[in-house]
């Protein structure tokens, strides 16, 4: 499995001051179909509230910023390169996209990983562009390629590249019999463990992405 590498990334909203830009604005707010006015302020005030305690900040590249980059490059041990601050992230991402030029993960890999095609990589490339990172040339060109040889997400050889289909991990592995997602950290309140300031939480937080990235190797082999 040494052409592999197994790859999941934990993201955390960014800090209000930073996506202040982000914040919603009356004026410019898209209510939908609403028409009441009791309606419309509901939904901005429920926006609002979204902004300020950062739900779903940590979902966008813009809003966000990479805590967590997970990664087995033998599907067996785990390794991981970890950011507190945002002063921090520039030197995770430059660390890992390193690794592509030299060292135990360098030539030639296959990344495989779940919505690893449309948001891990996106996310990481994204995020390189603000923080001006030079980012292989190979990456850009290969993200879109449903069955590629270089980035091969499970969510897309699951639904044969269909993109409006969404499916969990942990659904997958369910059905596989493989263990994953055991604990109490989740997708949805990851980013509250990492910045909870307390280290037990930073574990429980790091065994998450660690369970994700070691079911990888299983699933992948009877998915190919």
């Amino acid at each position: 499995m040494s052409n592999f590498i197994y790859l999941d990334i934990e993201t955390v909203p960014l800090s209000k001051s930073k996506r202040l830009f982000a914040k919603p604005n009356k004026d410019t707010f898209n209510y939908g179909k609403a028409t009441k006015q009791e309606t419309k302020d509901r939904i901005f005030k429920d926006a609002v509230s979204a902004w300020e305690t950062g739900k779903d900040a940590a979902l966008k590249a813009e809003t966000g910023m990479v805590a967590l980059i997970g990664y087995s490059n033998d599907g067996e041990t785990f390794n991981y390169l970890a950011a507190d601050k945002l002063n921090e992230e520039k030197r995770i991402l430059l660390k890992f996209w390193s690794m592509f030029e030299k060292g135990p993960i360098s030539t030639p890999k296959t990344i495989v990983g779940h919505y690893v095609a449309t948001y891990d990589m996106p996310f990481l490339v994204r995020r390189s562009f603000i923080r001006d990172i030079s980012v292989p040339s190979w990456i850009i060109g290969d993200l879109n390629k449903y069955r590629s040889e270089i980035i091969r997400d499970i969510r897309l050889m699951w639904t044969f590249g269909n993109k409006n289909e969404h499916i969990s991990l942990e659904r997958i592995c369910a059905a596989f019999g493989i263990k994953v997602k055991t604990g109490e950290v989740t997708g949805a309140n990851f980013y509250k463990y990492w910045q909870s300031g307390n280290g037990d939480d930073k574990l429980k937080a790091i065994a998450y992405c660690k369970e994700d990235v070691m079911a990888l190797p299983a699933l992948y082999q009877r998915l190919r």
